[in-house]
């Protein structure tokens, strides 16, 4: 049931790394306004790659258990 829960958060916040992504570039680049420029471009890719692999667990959870998530974080509510 791991698995369903972890596919499930996922599909359902993958949109918050619209907002988590800026933020990381933001404090990582010395030009705070390009980094939330390329943090906004990375939130897209990652927001596409957590929906998508929330939604491959939360289908797939009956074939086979993976203790190991796909993403780091797991999800973006567990640290």
């Amino acid at each position: 049931m791991d698995k369903l829960e972890r596919g499930a958060v996922n599909t359902t916040t993958g949109w918050l790394e619209l907002g988590h992504q800026p933020m990381l570039e933001m404090h990582h680049n010395d030009n705070p306004v390009m980094g939330a420029f390329l943090g906004f471009g990375k939130g897209i890719l990652a927001g596409i790659q957590r929906t998508g692999y929330g939604l491959s667990d939360a289908l797939s959870f009956p074939l086979e258990p993976h203790d190991r998530p796909l993403l780091e974080p797991e999800t973006l509510l567990k640290k």
